[in-house]
């Protein structure tokens, strides 16, 4: 599939590839998951000099970058980053949404047309096909040519896949089954031999070998709670909490299964993308090279103990060293002031329920199942017909189009009296919208209209709600969540480094969607087609 799109694009652009001159050698894309803005302020002090720090001083700092839609999930948020749209653009609407085909819950890169390539395991059933418009690196390709590279590396699928693009090169995921980085038919017929020679290292066995103690345990930061409280997970089922956590009672499987719930995921995902880097000689080449890495172990971390936890405070100052030693391979392998590297997050998290308890702040959550079954039985005593509703899903409701339209019932009337029922029987909720009113709403750049900028017309439900703050669509009894479009979970890093980056902090307002276009107007270029958000000076 990829080598028919790059035939494709060789023939649609042939008349119109620009030179490579005056251009860096290799673009960096990093995305820590889970990453909110405040830990750049949070940890700082407990930061080194190579790291965060030296993006901080020597890049461009944009302090007020927000997502612009819902909901703020990792698929969604790398799509968005990549592409500079929203989902109503670019069509991934969540992690995963349900499929009016299959009448299933449908993942975001699943695709079943491919094969694995590196694992034997399912988890390499996956390509960019589902993404509606191009990426960076797509654009880079069809501008630049054949001497453009592009690669992606990250714990999580969907990291990995939806940055690259359709004409990525190589994209690279963990399967935490086997322990292995796999990838699909869709980027190679065979697995690259370096990577066969990666996975032989057999890092998750070394990396889970040790116990996860705290890097200083001394540290003090704003908002952090005692190591041991009840609203964490005992996700290693050690009994309890807290530090040290110890793997030596889980096999070696289930040490693999968790690796990305330490920051020895953070680790692995490094050393792959340092692989990359010196293996396919990135930044070498007579084009722009593109490596994107997605950091994923700090959202497996942050749900399960929550941002005001000592786990999530460790995670960040390791991640920082793990940062500096990738700047200080750059510096070395491309060169300083050859490469351009942008840093931003896929979403950022609420506290956890039970921190916010604590405090006396008000919280709550709801459970789509049963708002999907009460509802069908309202419509039902209504309209006098059962399963009216297919599913409830990313706080929407997919209505049973089929159904409607057979029995000859009025479409917008079952909207309307759904919209009702969810907005007097749902007291978490702030406002519902139908379908009728998000269709007729343009793409708009700010966040006066998040739901509809989060809608996708192929994709999403018939009605779609907001929550109240601090209330989610699942039990965080224990952990948290995000998804939501209030500061929480919008507010995320932006921050650019490296070639002709004139360092600087900037408080204006901008949003996750112009990444992708300051990056390419950055390389006096055009935006990537479908891009929305408008590019902010780097110098």
């Amino acid at each position: 599939m990829r080598f028919r799109f790059l035939v494709f694009l060789s023939l649609l652009f042939a008349g119109f590839a620009l030179q490579a001159s005056d251009k860096p050698k290799l673009i960096v894309g990093i995305v820590v998951d889970q990453m909110r803005y405040d830990y750049l302020v949070r940890f700082k002090s407990g930061f080194g000099a190579g790291g965060f720090n030296r993006l901080l001083e020597g890049g461009r700092n944009f302090t007020s970058c927000n997502y612009n839609y819902i909901p703020t999930y990792t698929a969604p948020g790398h799509a968005s980053i990549y592409t500079g749209t929203t989902p109503r653009v670019h069509g991934i609407v969540g992690n995963s949404w349900y499929d009016r085909r299959s009448g299933k819950a449908f993942s975001n890169v699943y695709d079943s047309t491919v094969t694995p390539i590196g694992s034997d395991e399912k988890a390499g059933l996956a390509s960019p096909v589902n993404l509606m418009a191009p990426t960076i690196g797509d654009h880079l390709k069809a501008q630049l040519g054949k001497g453009t590279r592009v690669f992606s590396v990250s714990i999580k699928d969907r990291g990995a896949i939806l940055p690259g693009g359709k004409a990525a090169n190589g994209a690279f995921w963990y399967d935490s089954k086997s322990g292995l980085f796999t990838t699909s038919s869709y980027y190679y017929r065979e697995a690259p031999v370096w990577l066969t020679e990666f996975n032989n290292r057999n890092l998750p066995v070394s990396l889970m070998s040790k116990d996860w103690v705290l890097k200083n345990p001394a540290m003090s930061f704003t908002g952090m709670t005692a190591d041991e409280v009840e609203w964490e997970h005992d996700i290693f089922k050690e009994g309890d909490r807290s530090f040290p956590h110890t793997f030596s009672h889980l096999s070696e499987k289930k040490r693999a299964d968790l690796l990305a719930f330490t920051p020895g995921g953070n680790e692995i995902v490094l050393e792959l993308a340092l692989t990359v880097l010196a293996k396919e000689g990135l930044g070498k080449s007579s084009g722009t090279d593109l490596l994107a890495i997605s950091f994923s172990s700090p959202d497996y971390i942050g749900h399960s103990y929550g941002p005001n936890s000592l786990e999530v405070a460790d995670c960040y100052l390791r991640l920082d060293e793990q940062i500096a030693r990738l700047l200080s391979a750059l510096d070395s392998e491309v060169g300083k002031d050859r490469y351009l590297l942008f840093l931003s997050a896929d979403h950022g998290v609420s506290e956890s329920h039970g921190y916010l308890r604590s405090v006396g702040v008000d919280c709550g959550h709801y459970v789509e199942s049963p708002v999907k079954d009460s509802l069908n039985h309202f419509l039902s005593g209504y309209f006098g017909k059962d399963s009216l509703v297919l599913s409830v899903s990313n706080d929407q409701v997919y209505l049973n189009e089929d159904l409607i339209t057979s029995e000859g019932i009025d479409q917008s009337s079952v909207m309307e009296a759904a919209a009702r029922y969810l907005s007097l029987n749902l007291p978490q909720l702030v406002s519902v919208f139908d379908m009728d009113y998000l269709r007729n709403r343009p793409v708009v750049r700010s966040m006066e209209a998040m739901i509809s900028n989060g809608w996708n017309p192929s994709r999403s439900g018939e009605i779609a709600f907001m929550s109240k703050p601090y209330f989610h669509n699942s039990d965080l009894s224990v952990g948290t969540s995000h998804g939501s479009g209030y500061s929480y979970d919008t507010h995320v890093p932006m921050l650019f480094y490296g070639w002709k980056v004139s360092p600087g902090t900037i408080d204006q307002p901008v949003y996750i969607i112009d990444i992708a276009p300051t990056v390419t107007r950055h390389l006096n270029m055009t935006s990537p087609g479908g891009a929305s958000g408008l590019a902010q000076p780097l110098r």
